[in-house]
């Protein structure tokens, strides 16, 4: 089987990143898919345009390893 690894890509929009850090697996099924994730956001609405409309800034950082198991994805933090 074929397996996609995916070493430390960092993903940019503006103040704003995601990180991630494992392997994709096989990318056709995603078995062995583990990945470890990171976001950091100094105002989440920036991503999120329904939520432009609002002023107050929502700031997020969230860390967590995403995971492909018995046909099931995981998200443990």
């Amino acid at each position: 089987g074929s397996r996609l690894d995916v070493p430390h890509a960092p993903l940019r929009s503006g103040d704003s990143t995601l990180s991630f850090n494992g392997t994709l697996g096989n990318p056709a099924t995603l078995e062995g898919l583990v990945l470890e994730l990171a976001l950091n956001t100094p105002d989440l609405k920036r991503l999120l345009p329904s939520a432009a409309d609002h002023t107050t800034a929502v700031p997020l950082e969230l860390q967590g390893e995403l995971r492909y198991i018995d046909g099931v994805l995981q998200i443990d933090r």
